[in-house]
């Protein structure tokens, strides 16, 4: 049997003895809790104690020994078995004898003198004192007491002052308030901290623009014949699998005017466009690395709509956004192509078969009559918003720092909204090499406490590329016109 003398600090600093973990002391079958007069007496004065917890303790424990002494118990049985621990209240007084270092004006010696004295009764090896304070186990130490601290591990939680019981109150009224609110999210398909390669493009040299214009012009060559079509006589005409021989056709051939037109204006202004388009080409293909586009959602996952919506996506640093074009919202698998546009080679302008006016014609066109205008065609039907639609504040149809939509009421526990965003890096590759910026997302509604944020970091590393080659690229894949 282990026999335990123990201190005042097990009752108010550890859990309530019923609750303690005793099978972890060791294999004893049964542990005797021995409270001590010294401790009795400091448990009757923190009945008077100003701490609530203290002194809620030591009324408690004291009831139970009060009535222990009504009921004539020699113990109270805290638990039954594995093991069985008992407590019983001791009358030893701690005598005179201080055993050389004690002092017996100090309530932790007077207990330390008892601990020694019950030893002596019963025998060291079944004695100890059950302290966790440093002081009283040190002085049993040195009188010879074996000790047995309290494990830490059975310490209560700290008692909540009114600040923390305040606080407590309110983190649950505000979870409360929260679970009857939108919970919205927001995600997208780059990590937060992107990394953006920025070409840098070089002007062509002269003799380069020059190569490039041979080539042109050599798959675009200046027409010379206005009179190609003249051996393509259209036959006469089939009607219902009879041949009419009504129908007649004349050469009508190219004027002088839309030959000039050509030679001296149309084919001349397109060797221009085309080397000024050279001239320009780094600037452009600089243009084509600067975009990119973000696909930006928005979830809902609470238990209610969000309502009077507001998402909005903006910029920070050298970085400008804006929605896709109108034609870009239907889905018509089309991709937007990235790339030196070449103008097309003006059309020779060449002599044609013309249809003579017959009997035949004027009969048909009688018959067809001219179209009818319906002005009804060209009124639409004004329909009201739909409230779980987006709309755009003002929607832009260049790049922007900022644009917003609205929603009435963006419905819960359904699929994601997904936004297409366009960007665009405002500035050049050289002036932003190691520089970053921020693309900011919110969602604001009217019931949500606080707005769903997102912030995407786009990192910028310069990088040289050859203006020749991405040219030569593009001149192979076109077919001359």
């Amino acid at each position: 049997m282990l026999k335990l003398v123990v201190d005042t600090n097990l009752f108010h600093e550890f859990r309530p003895l019923e609750d303690l973990p005793w099978q972890d002391l060791g294999e004893d079958d049964k542990v005797e809790l021995i409270v001590t007069d010294v401790v009795q007496t400091e448990l009757d004065e923190h009945k008077k104690s100003t701490r609530p917890r203290l002194k809620r303790t030591a009324i408690k424990v004291t009831k139970q020994f009060r009535d222990m002494l009504l009921n004539e118990q020699d113990e109270l049985e805290i638990k039954k078995s594995n093991p069985r621990v008992t407590l019983h209240l001791s009358n030893m007084n701690f005598g005179t004898e201080a055993y050389g270092t004690l002092d017996l004006t100090n309530l932790d010696d007077q207990l330390v003198a008892i601990a020694k004295k019950i030893a002596d009764q019963n025998g060291h090896g079944s004695v100890r004192l059950f302290s966790n304070d440093t002081r009283p186990l040190r002085k049993a130490r040195g009188v010879g007491v074996e000790i047995l601290p309290i494990p830490d591990e059975w310490r209560r939680e700290d008692e909540q002052t009114d600040d923390d019981k305040e606080c407590a109150r309110l983190k649950e009224e505000n979870k409360r308030l929260r679970s009857q609110e939108p919970i919205l999210g927001l995600s997208t398909d780059v990590p937060e901290i992107l990394e953006k390669v920025l070409p840098v493009y070089e002007s062509l040299t002269e003799d380069e623009i020059k190569h490039f214009m041979a080539m042109l012009l050599d798959a675009n060559p200046q027409e010379t014949d206005f009179e190609r079509d003249k051996s393509k006589k259209p036959g006469s005409m089939d009607f219902g699998g009879i041949t009419l021989g009504i129908t007649q056709y004349e050469f009508k051939l190219a004027t002088e005017e839309t030959i000039d037109l050509y030679n001296d204006a149309e084919y001349p202004q397109w060797e221009i466009s085309c080397r000024e388009l050279l001239q320009e080409a780094h600037t452009f293909l600089s243009s084509f690395s600067q975009r990119f586009d973000v696909e930006l959602s928005l979830s809902n996952k609470g238990t209610r709509p969000a309502e009077d919506l507001l998402f909005t996506v903006g910029t920070g640093g050298a970085l400008a956004v804006m929605p896709p074009a109108y034609k870009d919202d239907k889905d018509d698998g089309e991709e937007e192509v990235e790339t030196l546009l070449f103008p097309r080679a003006p059309r020779a302008p060449q002599g044609e078969w013309k249809q003579r006016r017959s009997i035949y014609n004027m009969a048909m066109h009688d018959l067809v009559g001219t179209p009818r205008s319906d002005m009804s065609l060209l009124m639409r039907h004004q329909t009201p918003r739909d409230p779980n639609s987006f709309y755009y504040q003002d929607r832009p149809c260049t790049y922007v720092k900022k644009y917003a939509l609205t929603c009435a009421q963006f419905r819960h526990a359904s699929d994601n909204k997904l936004f297409h965003c366009k960007c665009f890096v405002d500035e050049t590759a050289k002036a932003l090499d190691g520089k970053s910026a921020i693309l900011e997302v919110s969602a604001e509604a009217s019931n949500l406490s606080d707005p769903a944020r997102l912030k995407v970091r786009i990192k910028f590393c310069a990088e040289k590329r050859s203006t020749y080659d991405a040219v030569s690229e593009i001149i192979d894949r076109l077919s001359p016109v």
